[in-house]
């Protein structure tokens, strides 16, 4: 069993638009020389690498929450 289990959690909205990725993982943090990178800025960590209950509030109010606010 792998235990740093990664997710991604990818949205393409009705008007083709992109959403920022959100990068679920077991690991408290990441690798510090992936720190630079544009896929790290949203990570949250979860006890399996998948998402739950508090992944999926994060990803609303800090994802989707502020492109519909730009988008409205």
């Amino acid at each position: 069993m792998d235990q740093h289990h990664v997710s991604l959690v990818v949205a393409i909205t009705a008007g083709c638009n992109s959403l920022p990725p959100l990068c679920l993982s077991t690991r408290k943090r990441t690798d510090p020389d992936l720190d630079d990178t544009f896929f790290w800025r949203r990570y949250f960590t979860t006890p399996k690498g998948y998402m739950n209950i508090k992944s999926m509030v994060y990803w609303v109010e800090n994802i989707l929450h502020p492109y519909v606010n730009i988008v409205r």
